[in-house]
C-alpha cells in the first residue's frame, strides 16, 4: 500500500552486500522546520531486506537529497 504523497529518495542496488554503501549523507528540505538540516546515516545497522520490504523512514522531514559519502570505495 502507497502512502500518500511519498516516493523514493534514494535506491542502491548492489551485487553483493560488501559493495553497498556503509553512510549516506541526508539533505533535508530548507523549507522544513528541522533545525538541523544535513545528518549522517549509517547504513551499516540496516539490515539487507527482501524484494517486499517497504523502505525505511529516517526523517519526518521532506528530503532533498541523498549522496554516498563512501564514493572512494567505488
Amino acid at each position: 500500500m502507497k502512502s500518500e504523497g511519498s516516493r523514493i529518495v534514494y535506491l542502491e542496488v548492489s551485487a553483493t552486500e560488501k559493495e553497498m554503501p556503509k553512510k549516506v549523507r541526508i539533505f533535508l528540505d530548507g523549507r522544513s522546520g528541522a533545525r538541523v538540516r544535513e545528518l549522517d546515516f549509517d547504513l551499516t545497522a540496516v539490515p539487507v531486506s527482501t524484494l517486499t520490504a517497504k523502505g525505511l523512514t529516517v526523517s519526518k522531514w521532506p528530503v532533498k537529497e541523498v549522496k554516498r559519502t563512501d564514493l572512494a570505495l567505488k
